[in-house]
């Protein structure tokens, strides 16, 4: 049996870039309404659904599937940052969230941000 939270308390917002992003790439807020790609260690408030070099697409609450580098963490309350390549990793300090799921093959984490 295969299960998704998929679309679960799923919320987004459209804002400005401070250059370039493309989806799937975790965001931090710069300035008002605006998002640039969160930097290794940064805390992220989203992830792009959508982007380009003046407006974006974040999706800022909701269940979300991740590439996860460094050690994988485990089901349940974690501490996700930036890992500046695009995805996540485990670390003190940065944005709490719920880990649904953890797959080691793909390297990728499901949680609700």
């Amino acid at each position: 049996m295969n299960l998704s939270a998929n679309g679960f308390l799923q919320a987004a917002l459209t804002m400005c870039t401070a250059g370039p992003i493309s989806a799937g790439t975790p965001v931090k807020l710069t300035d008002s309404f605006t998002v640039s790609a969160a930097e290794a260690d940064d805390a992220f408030i989203g992830v792009a659904l959508t982007g380009d070099e003046r407006f974006c697409c974040v999706q800022m609450r909701g269940s979300m599937t991740l590439p996860c580098s460094g050690t994988l963490p485990q089901v349940g309350p974690a501490v996700l940052a930036a890992d500046g390549e695009g995805g996540v990793k485990s670390v003190e300090n940065g944005s709490n969230v719920l880990i649904l799921a953890v797959d080691e093959t793909a390297g990728t984490v499901t949680c609700i941000l």
